[in-house]
């Protein structure tokens, strides 16, 4: 039975009470029917489980940052702490916005807002920030989800949002990139409100959903579409490290693989190299090129010849 927003608000389930689920059922991973659309995440009591592997970081992530805050941490709660609730989810979206340096991050490393704060951070470090000064400020933890969107094929990319509930309305803070003037925008305005729901999180517990028809890991499966055309032995997700070194690093910078959580940290000199790679597949300018081998930006282009036809 579905429970509408209030129903299940007011039941008063606390932090302690959806902690103790996250280990119900051995945390087995959840698969739904149909896709979960944002929407709904502020309908039904969702029992939090997770086997992504992003429960585990989520976790740790919260006490990491119980136990370190930044001085500019403690004087951006003073400054938002007793504005009226609508000022209070604009204001946090600017700061926030200001504060944290857009730093593309191919590793997926989650910060706590210290840690974002001084070295930069992408779309989860806003979207984890926003939620944790928002929640210390007075905001109900239980009206605020950070969520994780499927990917939009073509692009194929995972986005990370906080989205709030507040006077009767779903509102999306978005990243600095996304969010021109750093509006708080309503879920009806938002670009991306018709993406699938991967993965959600709060304070207090969190959900995972596998986009439709899939299964494992939903952070190693791709979009629906992304493969068309591809014989049906090959839809599996590969680990990149059989690849040889130029050709993993040009297909994760495409964003046709990905790097696990249980398998090994690209080096150093892996991230920075990626990082190249990244900026001519995004932006292929004769300048950018010169950073690349000549391999390097034919795989590059024949990857991304490969995206447009589907």
């Amino acid at each position: 039975m579905m429970l509408s927003f209030r129903a299940w608000a007011g039941r008063g389930w606390g932090s302690a009470v959806l902690l103790a689920m996250l280990w119900v059922g051995g945390c087995a991973a959840a698969h739904a029917k149909d896709p979960l659309p944002i929407s709904r995440l502020f309908e039904e009591p969702f029992t939090p489980q997770d086997a992504s592997g992003r429960g585990d970081k989520w976790t740790r992530l919260m006490a990491d940052h119980a136990q370190r805050r930044a001085a500019e941490w403690e004087s951006d709660l003073a400054a938002i702490r007793d504005l009226p609730f609508p000022a209070r989810l604009q204001a946090v979206q600017e700061r926030i916005n200001q504060r944290i340096v857009y730093r593309d991050d191919p590793e997926n490393i989650w910060k706590t807002p210290i840690d974002a704060y001084r070295t930069g951070g992408d779309c989860e470090d806003y979207a984890i920030a926003k939620m944790l000064l928002l929640q210390e400020s007075g905001f109900a933890e239980k009206h605020l989800r950070v969520v994780t969107l499927a990917p939009a094929a073509p692009a194929w990319v995972h986005h990370v949002i906080l989205i709030a509930w507040l006077q009767e309305k779903i509102y999306v803070l978005d990243s600095p990139k996304r969010t021109p003037g750093s509006r708080v925008v309503a879920l009806d305005d938002y670009r991306d409100r018709g993406r699938e729901v991967v993965w959600a999180a709060w304070n207090g517990g969190y959900v995972v959903r596998a986009p439709s028809g899939a299964g494992g890991d939903p952070s190693a499966t791709p979009a629906r579409g992304v493969f068309a055309g591809v014989p049906s032995g090959a839809l599996r997700v590969i680990s990149y490290r059989q690849f040889p070194l130029q050709e993993k690093l040009a297909r994760i910078a495409a964003d046709w693989l990905i790097i696990h959580p249980w398998e090994p940290p690209l080096t150093p000199a892996e991230v920075e190299r990626l990082r190249l790679l990244r900026r001519y597949y995004h932006e292929p300018t004769p300048e950018h090129s010169q950073a690349l081998t000549g391999y390097e930006v034919r795989k590059l282009e024949e990857l991304r010849r490969l995206r447009q036809a589907l």
